[in-house]
């Protein structure tokens, strides 16, 4: 968590909300940490960048990341 908070930090975004957990691994038992996070990008963030540097650090410390873009909320 460390490495991946400090990347998003050195562009920008912030941490908008923030769930861990640990968990058994289904065929293993072996304990996983699971995390999943809300973020905030500044528009002028390249995101494909964000993306490259998230993905260098998961290959580095060999888990998935996976990113995905939450539709914006439809004012009332």
């Amino acid at each position: 968590m460390r490495e991946i908070s400090h990347a998003l930090a050195s562009f920008g975004v912030n941490v908008e909300e923030l769930q861990t957990e640990c968990a058994s691994a289904a065929m293993s038992g072996e304990t996983l940490f699971k995390a999943h996070a809300r973020l905030s990008i500044p528009e002028s963030c390249d995101t494909a960048q964000i993306r490259q540097q998230l993905e260098k650090i998961a290959a580095d410390l060999i888990v998935e990341i996976s990113l995905a873009e939450l539709p914006e909320p439809q004012p009332s």
